[in-house]
């Protein structure tokens, strides 16, 4: 299927491409800033349905946009940086959804320790005195 431009459209492609063929000023560089800024689509909000990190990755990709048109494209690379850091955070949080972090795994394992029986305690004590004997004198804690 061919599509066809209407008489509108074809006079703005006109007027776009003649604009185009323009030498580069200072106003022209302005106009098609503003021109890029009012095609960029609303700043995303966060669904009831999107996770952090969901949201997160829809506010950079919008962030990454307006950089864009706004040419600068330093900070679209290192916004384009942080998007590809958090899909490995959310590709990583798929794959094991009942992954801890290292704070939470470590408050976890404390908390074990402390609900086992005084045995498991003194088992796990010693061997730590064992694994690390320089750590037996309490001033070293």
């Amino acid at each position: 299927m061919a599509f066809r431009l209407t008489d509108s459209q074809e006079k703005i492609v006109q007027i776009v491409t003649a604009a185009l063929a323009q030498k580069a000023t200072p106003q022209l560089r302005f106009f098609w800033r503003k021109l890029r800024a009012a095609a960029l689509p609303d700043m995303p909000v966060r669904t009831k349905k999107q996770t952090v990190a969901e949201s997160a990755l829809d506010q950079t990709r919008w962030q990454r946009l307006a950089a864009l048109s706004a040419e600068s494209h330093v900070a679209a690379a290192q916004l384009l940086r942080q998007e590809i850091e958090i899909e490995l955070q959310i590709e990583a949080a798929k794959s094991n959804p009942n992954a801890l972090t290292p704070a939470e795994s470590a408050a976890r394992l404390e908390e074990l320790v402390l609900q086992a029986p005084i045995s498991v305690q003194a088992k796990i004590y010693k061997r730590i005195q064992e694994a690390h004997p320089e750590w037996d004198d309490e001033d070293a804690w």
